[in-house]
């Protein structure tokens, strides 16, 4: 016999009792905290728990794909919930097990009902997008009405969560009853849409750029123009637009969730969006994004995702414009990527569309307020501090040094701390494609290459930035990285005269590093037989110095090497003189236990070092004793 339900006449919309509608917050998310924690259900609470479990069951599909034989095996399960062998178990054989409803969605109700025939199992249907409630209103409309007609007895609604957000309680009203008339003489029951919003803090995400669009609204009606505001004045007119826009929409905030809305719509107004409070963090290393939904950071040399999203692609694309335009850089279709930089220094790299997929990209590697120094990386164990003392002396030497090393092996932190050895006295010139050496010399002169303009023109390379640094009575250059032809006019640069230069590259060891440098001086107009090539590598690269990240998220220095030249066979002389060697990793922390030590082989330039008056021990290239 089927079940009948007593129909809901309605009643008309009162809203007196929203005025005083209070949540208490923080005892809200205690509680949630409190539940999310209990892992399990034990001892005396174990039985009564399994029975509510078992007596009452709510069977879906909902995966999105069903199928009539997914339907048919949902069926039956309903049919039989609990084997007979677990109730007799339970001491249950007696208790009758129901089932409250088999829930698909409206294109299978016609299936699941045929399947339930003679049975007292109710069907319950939801609309396509369950439990989103994105899709079209109509759509959602159309589809109660097709489940109704096919036999559902139940029908699960989803409503507006933008109703809800903003307070328009006539419109959500209105909606509701048309889906009471759709649903006829089906049981309804009502489902807040999530959206996107699976956590508070989604639904806060949703919130402010909602007051967002009210705060835009209430400046341009007043005439402001954030562009032409002080920035004192902007936090004020922000601050007034905000308390008059969730004033308008209903929304009840308290001292401290109210100035981080108003934090938070300053950053969308005047800086970088979701991705200030990130660039603010100072425990954040690098931030990733990949479409306007996710975003990564690192914290410690682990990579995590965080709540920090996009409103929708083009919200993202804006704020990439904001990063590039002031730079007079470019990124469209035509030039679907660039490399730039922040004002605090940090460094970016930009991608879009048609060359991602996943809509707009962002890779920020953050600029140190406060740069590391090599006492940094002694207290941290990264080097010793006799291995720190062989560093500074081989700069002050007038090495030429390459740094090598795979992305975010610590490559460039490693070059600004050797820069730092450089006298006082010396002219320095740095050249990079997006500036983020920090030298601390009174003497620097920073060039930054340039790409051409929307006509085409006025690119400006590294290699022309090399040519001209050259006539600019430099004691030092440093190049920030080599990837191209440039490669040649800096190992000809430290082949006639100016040595002490330094530079890094992508490598996975020093001998692949000399090998890619052939490779990259061959991507330029002039043809150099590869022996003549090899030769002025062999003469240039004095000192390697290999740093790598590791599985635990450091970053390490694994092999100091000199380059002796080439061998009988025309091959390059690697002559080790440190090497990391690992010992396993912590039990408890997953850290890689190690150090960096001595092979016993005393550098080839100790005597020079001697003749100029520089301090050198020995002591700091004996291995140690096993």
């Amino acid at each position: 016999m089927t079940p009948s339900f007593e129909r809901n006449p309605g009643m008309p919309l009162e809203l007196g009792w929203v005025e005083d509608a209070t949540v208490n917050r923080p005892a809200t998310e205690r509680r949630a905290a409190t539940l999310t924690k209990r892992r399990s259900v034990k001892k005396d609470w174990q039985a009564a728990w399994l029975l509510k479990a078992v007596t009452c069951t709510d069977l879906t599909t909902l995966a999105g794909d069903d199928t009539p034989g997914k339907v048919y095996r949902l069926v039956a399960k309903a049919k039989q919930p609990v084997r007979q062998d677990l109730l007799q178990a339970l001491g249950m054989s007696n208790e009758r097990v129901t089932v409250a409803a088999v829930c698909v969605y409206h294109a299978r109700v016609r299936d699941a009902v045929a399947a339930l025939k003679g049975t007292d199992i109710p069907v319950a249907a939801v609309s396509t997008g369950f439990p989103a409630g994105q899709s079209p209103f109509e759509q959602r409309v159309a589809e109660i009405e097709q489940s109704v007609e096919a036999g559902a007895r139940e029908i699960d609604i989803v409503i507006s969560r933008e109703h809800v957000l903003t307070g328009n309680w006539q419109a959500l009203y209105d909606e509701i009853k048309q889906f009471r008339s759709a649903c006829g003489e089906a049981h309804m029951k009502s489902i807040l849409g999530t959206g996107d919003l699976a956590t508070l803090t989604q639904v806060y995400q949703d919130l402010k750029f909602r007051v967002l669009d009210l705060v835009h609204e209430y400046l341009g009606r007043r005439g402001k123009d954030t562009n032409r505001l002080q920035p004192d004045s902007i936090r004020t007119e922000v601050s007034h637009a905000l308390s008059a826009a969730i004033s308008g929409a209903g929304v009840a905030l308290n001292s401290s969730e109210r100035e981080q809305l108003l934090e938070d719509v300053i950053h969308e107004i005047t800086g970088f969006g979701p991705l200030q409070p990130l660039l603010l963090d100072d425990t954040v290393d690098d931030i990733i994004v990949n479409g306007y939904r996710k975003v990564y950071v690192e914290r410690k040399g682990v990579l995590e995702r965080v709540d920090t999203c996009f409103r929708d692609d083009q919200h993202l694309l804006n704020i990439i414009h904001r990063i590039v335009g002031p730079l007079g850089r470019r990124v469209d279709e035509s030039s679907p990527f660039v490399d730039a930089r922040l004002p605090d220094g940090s460094r970016v790299n930009v991608a879009i569309p048609p060359v991602v997929i996943d809509g707009p990209s962002i890779s920020i590697r953050k600029f140190k307020r406060i740069p590391l120094t090599v006492q940094d990386l002694v207290q941290t164990q990264t080097l010793s501090q006799q291995l720190a003392d062989y560093l500074a002396e081989s700069v002050k030497a007038r090495r030429n040094i390459l740094v090598c090393g795979g992305t975010g092996s610590g490559k460039t932190t490693l070059l600004n701390i050797l820069s730092s050895f450089i006298g006082p006295s010396e002219r320095v010139i740095t050249i990079e494609d997006a500036a983020e050496l920090q030298l601390n010399q009174a003497h620097v002169v920073t060039l930054e290459s340039r790409p051409p303009n929307l006509e085409g023109h006025g690119e400006i390379t590294i290699r022309d930035l090399l040519r001209n640094a050259l006539h600019m009575r430099p004691d030092r250059i440093i190049v920030g990285e080599c990837r191209s032809g440039e490669a040649l006019d800096m190992i000809q640069a430290m082949t006639v005269g100016q040595e002490g230069s330094l530079s890094t590259g992508h490598a996975n060891s020093p001998p692949d590093m000399l090998r890619r440098l052939e490779t990259m001086a061959m991507m330029n107009e002039i043809e150099m037989p590869l022996k003549a090539l090899r030769s002025q590598v062999a003469s240039a690269i004095q000192i390697i110095i290999q740093t790598s990240r590791f599985n635990d998220g450091s970053r390490k220095l694994t092999h100091i090497v000199e380059a002796l030249g080439l061998d009988e066979l025309g091959e390059y002389k690697i002559y080790p003189l440190f090497e990391f060697r690992q010992r396993g990793n912590d039990p408890r922390t997953g850290k890689v236990l190690g150090t960096m030590e001595a092979t016993g082989n005393l550098p080839t330039f100790l005597n020079e070092i001697r003749e100029r008056g520089m301090h050198f021990d020995e002591a700091w290239f004996r291995p140690p004793r096993n």
